[in-house]
């Protein structure tokens, strides 16, 4: 497997409750290889609220919880809409949306989770008021 043609997972996390406090899944790649985020789709199913803090899905390594995204689920102002996906990709040109952190860490292109070391994912709860949120969760990798 090379890095022009790497092997793409998709992790599926549906029906997640932001609201009822922060929630840590892990992905764990493929025996030996390195992976790097590729993209984000979350989509609220339930109304965010958090008049402190908003939610946020949030993927890193131990140490560095947001080594490879911090993506907020709108803001405490405005809380992201039901049914509207937030995307947050490493593509550039043509998507709307945010830019991963991977995509921007000089001096490399992108930064790669180490082989056989798990990505954390957290699913930071929003605070203040009456907490509350849900939604669909996916996360693409690509693993070389």
């Amino acid at each position: 497997m090379s890095y022009d043609q790497p092997q793409e997972i998709s992790y599926d996390f549906n029906a997640q409750a932001f609201g009822g406090g922060t929630i840590t899944k892990y992905i764990q790649g493929p025996k030996g290889k390195r992976g790097r985020v590729a993209q984000i789709l979350a989509t609220p199913t339930v109304a965010f609220v958090g008049t402190t803090t908003p939610g946020a899905v949030q993927l890193g390594v131990l140490g560095a919880l947001t080594k490879f995204a911090n993506v907020p689920m709108g803001t405490a102002a405005t809380p992201a809409p039901v049914n509207v996906p937030i995307v947050a990709s490493d593509y550039v040109g043509g998507l709307t949306g945010m830019q991963l952190a991977s995509s921007t860490t000089p001096p490399f292109a992108y930064a790669y989770a180490p082989a056989d070391t798990p990505i954390i994912v957290t699913l930071l709860a929003p605070t203040g008021g009456a907490p509350a949120g849900t939604a669909d969760v996916v996360i693409k990798v690509e693993w070389f």
